[in-house]
């Protein structure tokens, strides 16, 4: 029986953990566990928050050392090792005897975003047996800065486990759809977008973090300028986090489905293959496919730059074969390759 912890912070084990579940779920031997590694949030009573927060008597890292000697118990009980990610709070959690034990398992760490945004070179990056990345300008990148060879491995899509809610969505309802977090270039796609579908009279569901939610004052200060700033867009905003069980309804109710990258990303990333999964038309903005076996204009429908995007949008909502033949042309690749139990058999084979 194969012994495996993965460490990670809660806002990836909370995408990842169900297809991990269900990879473990489906091999006899193989037993996996979950450590959340994250910042102190209801653990600490009112008084801690605040040691926490300015750091009075060196409380964050006697905090971290105590949590330190935690994990180190925990993973000599353990075969394997995957960090999905490295945490990291002014200092990286990984260090001294935990790294050196890390070192000895079959450990193994698979970023989750480019490893260019990390907040400071990891010097502890060889101790890993196995590096992997999803980003193909990351191969470069790690062993031109580290001297250690990053495997490419699409994250895939873990939206089979909801095959029975995807398949429930017989209609469509959404002409567009968009969902993810707000940020400059995203905004300037989405304003112009939203303008075409206003005068166009088509329906946009957009969704994601737009302003504010930590609590109810700024939350309303936070629309008010959004609605100021970006009036049409604001028209079509729900600034709310969806659950995956549920956007993948919403993305199988969307004729079109609009993955746009943030600007640091090059690559596809989970978001590509969740839509294709979802039998709906993908398009996205200019990026590299590099290795990975799809095609534009074949699997998905790639635009560079606002304009050529609108264009799309408008074309493959007045042909309707077309675009569902690129959909169903899509959803077969994925289901047949990238799927995140195919990407689990990689990392730990």
């Amino acid at each position: 029986m194969k012994k495996v912890l993965v460490i990670s912070e809660a806002i990836f084990l909370n995408l990842y953990r169900p297809g991990l579940e269900d990879y473990s779920d489906s091999h006899d031997d193989m037993e996996i566990d979950f450590y959340c590694l994250d910042v102190p949030k209801k653990e600490l009573n009112p008084l801690e928050r605040v040691a926490y927060k300015r750091d009075i008597g060196n409380f964050r890292k006697k905090y971290y050392e105590r949590q330190r000697e935690e994990v180190v118990k925990l993973v000599e009980q353990y075969d394997t090792i995957l960090f999905l990610s490295l945490f990291y709070d002014q200092e990286y959690f990984v260090q001294g005897k935990l790294a050196e034990l890390v070192k000895q398992k079959n450990s193994i760490v698979y970023f989750m975003d480019s490893i260019k945004t990390v907040p400071c070179k990891i010097p502890f990056l060889n101790i890993f047996k196995k590096v992997y990345v999803f980003e193909e300008q990351d191969v470069d990148f790690v062993q031109k800065e580290y001297g250690i060879t990053a495997e490419l491995v699409p994250i895939g899509t873990s939206y089979y486990l909801f095959e029975d809610n995807i398949k429930g969505q017989s209609e469509k309802k959404y002409d567009l759809c968009f969902v993810g977090l707000a940020t400059p270039k995203r905004i300037e796609y989405l304003d112009e977008i939203a303008r075409w579908c206003f005068e166009n009279n088509k329906t946009f569901f957009v969704a994601g973090h737009f302003w504010h939610t930590n609590n109810k004052i700024n939350y309303w200060i936070g629309k008010m300028k959004f609605k100021i700033k970006h009036p049409i867009l604001a028209k079509y905003v729900q600034n709310k986090f969806i659950q995956p069980y549920d956007l993948a309804a919403v993305y199988t109710k969307s004729r079109i489905v609009l993955n746009i990258n943030v600007a640091y990303h090059k690559s596809l990333n989970q978001r590509t293959f969740d839509i294709l999964f979802c039998n709906s038309l993908l398009i996205c903005d200019k990026q590299n496919v590099g290795s990975i076996e799809i095609t534009p204009g074949q699997d998905f429908i790639m635009c560079d730059g606002i304009e050529e995007m609108v264009d799309k949008i408008s074309y493959y909502l007045e042909h309707d074969e077309e675009r569902e033949r690129i959909s169903a042309r899509g959803r077969a690749l994925v289901a047949g390759k990238y799927l995140y139990a195919q990407t689990l058999k990689k990392i730990f084979s």
